[in-house]
């Protein structure tokens, strides 16, 4: 099949390019996305609560387009992973991190240090920041 053959040409690149291919799929999910859904899905991830200082017209745009659910009593905001786009950027994020999981002894590991000057973890808000746009 198709999504076979493509995992098989995916497990033979070198890992660097297999990292810039993960945050390209990232990005091709995250590019219909407003913004603010990744910072939503950041907190999700972190299993963190979010609720900033104030709910402004993005969040309020990004809720009434069903991506994100705000919860005023719980004065929670989470993603709403029953739509497709969210549902496809939060998979691309879990490709990301079971990538990293598997790299972290690694020389792309490493390299990535050296380049960056952290670790490649998406704990990390500076991930977030540098590749995942949030």
């Amino acid at each position: 099949s198709t999504s076979e053959r493509r995992k098989i040409v995916f497990d033979s690149l070198p890992d660097k390019q297999k990292f810039d291919k993960l945050i390209k799929q990232y990005e091709e999910a995250y590019e219909y996305l407003p913004k603010v859904v990744a910072e939503v899905l950041y907190y999700a991830f972190l299993k963190k609560r979010y609720w900033p200082e104030n709910v402004d017209d993005r969040l309020e745009q990004a809720q009434e387009d069903g991506y994100i659910s705000i919860d005023e009593d719980e004065q929670s905001i989470e993603p709403n992973f029953d739509d497709p786009k969210v549902k496809r950027l939060n998979k691309a994020v879990m490709r990301i991190k079971i990538f990293l999981e598997s790299e972290s002894e690694s020389e792309f590991s490493d390299q990535f240090i050296e380049e960056n000057d952290y670790s490649p973890n998406l704990d990390n808000k500076r991930f977030w920041k540098d590749f995942l746009r949030i």
